[in-house]
């Protein structure tokens, strides 16, 4: 009854966040305070009601935050809930991830996408998600970064490999620019896990994945957002990795 409660009180709050504006937005902090006192109080004193909850969160997450436009506060709840159990970023991941790798293990990646306008902006907001909390979770394991980074490389490399390059529109591929600006902006500060000094096979593994990135003719660096491509840009060629600014030109 509780989490059914819960997963209740989060779609209502999903609800007031779209018709919030930023600069109202005092009732829906206070009601996220509630809610991120209440998981700390389980994680402090019942950590197997605090599993069960976490898995209602989950799954109102994929049913009702992956399918809501413009929110600006409700969604970091299951942040929050990730910070309290590596574990939980796992599972968040896996769900996340799992459209991407269902479309990988296709013939076509491309087909698998193409399904529908609304399906594809719910992926790309999918993969926004996945570029903020792989990126910006401090606690996050250094070993979900590195997962993460190369199951999106592995992505694009499909889909470059499949896609039909009569159609270039920028429409028709919203998922995959969403994807590589997820790959940017993860490298951009994560850059010096997936690079490690210690190791230098690194190196020779992402190489040539950013490079078929940023020479494909679909051109994404024309596409993503400009402060991205321009810090991206300058961090690969300190490490000589790729050099996107002819590409800019």
């Amino acid at each position: 009854m509780r989490n059914q409660i819960l997963e209740i009180c989060i779609e209502k709050l999903v609800e007031i966040d779209g018709e919030t504006a930023v600069s109202d937005c005092g009732k829906i902090e206070s009601c996220l305070g509630v809610l991120l006192e209440f998981l700390a109080n389980l994680h402090n004193g019942q950590s197997s009601q605090l599993q069960s909850t976490f898995y209602a969160l989950l799954i109102t997450f994929e049913r009702a935050i992956l399918r809501s436009f413009r929110l600006n506060y409700v969604q970091y709840y299951i942040y929050y809930i990730c910070s309290l159990d590596s574990s939980f970023c796992e599972h968040f991941l896996g769900m996340l991830f799992n459209p991407f790798v269902a479309a990988s293990s296709s013939s076509s990646v491309v087909a698998v996408v193409g399904v529908g306008h609304t399906a594809d902006i719910c992926l790309a907001m999918t993969a926004n998600y996945i570029s903020s909390f792989v990126a910006r979770a401090a606690f996050l394991e250094e070993t979900c970064v590195s997962w993460s980074f190369h199951i999106l490389l592995d992505w694009m490399e499909n889909y470059l490999a499949t896609w039909d390059e009569i159609s270039c529109a920028v429409g028709k591929h919203t998922v995959f620019y969403a994807v590589c600006q997820a790959i940017l902006f993860i490298f951009i500060f994560r850059h010096r896990i997936l690079l490690p000094e210690s190791d230098p096979e690194c190196w020779h593994k992402i190489q040539p994945l950013l490079s078929k990135l940023v020479n494909c003719s679909l051109n994404p660096l024309k596409v993503c957002n400009p402060d991205v491509v321009q810090e991206f840009a300058r961090i690969s060629a300190e490490y000589q990795l790729v050099f996107c600014f002819s590409v800019l030109e």
